[in-house]
């Protein structure tokens, strides 16, 4: 199955992480990154994963529950997994089991990042290898300063917006910009 994708506002979303050790912390590093609030239920926690709000116990049911946005089920155990993605679906709530996608209602992509211009890399879970190469090759033919570009164009075009009705001439005057900046850019 094919994964839709959506890019999602985390900003201040709550999200559970369940597990406490490397592939609980890539993923709290990652949604941090986009402005989720997260909290850490494990048995046993990395030092790293301690900068966040955690709690060192067992996973009960009352913790699945609403209040959260997303939960992260990324224990060592497959029947905890399951039984964690079996209670957020029942309750709505999107869940990733890590490295069982058949369990998910969403998958983490490769993401490419330059300030606000995020691209994400699927394979819908079947080769997670395969999206890490397709990110390095497109890291490989991206300027640095596409973030930069981005701010630049998001600005020409709220200027537009008040001063050029006409999308045709709209549209040929951002396309004007954006080779412009990518002009710029190659000479930098």
């Amino acid at each position: 199955m094919s994964y839709f994708p959506v890019m999602i506002d985390l900003n201040q979303k709550q999200v559970l992480i369940i597990g406490g050790q490397k592939t609980a912390l890539r993923k709290a590093n990652q949604l941090k990154q986009f402005g989720a609030d997260i909290h850490i239920i494990s048995e046993t926690i990395c030092d790293s994963l301690r900068s966040y709000p955690y709690e060192i116990r067992s996973v009960k049911p009352t913790d699945i529950d609403t209040r959260y946005d997303l939960i992260i089920a990324a224990t060592n155990q497959r029947k905890v997994n399951a039984w964690i993605a079996q209670k957020c679906k029942q309750e709505r709530i999107l869940v990733n089991v890590v490295d069982d996608p058949a369990l998910c209602t969403f998958i983490f992509p490769a993401i490419v990042k330059q300030d606000d211009v995020i691209i994400g890399i699927s394979s819908s879970g079947k080769s997670p290898l395969l999206t890490q190469w397709i990110k390095a090759q497109i890291q490989t033919v991206l300027p640095p300063s596409l973030g930069s570009i981005n701010t630049a164009m998001g600005i020409y075009r709220k200027k537009l917006l008040r001063s050029i009705h006409d999308p045709s001439q709209r549209k040929i005057a951002l396309q004007t910009k954006l080779a412009e900046l990518f002009r710029e850019a190659k000479n930098d």
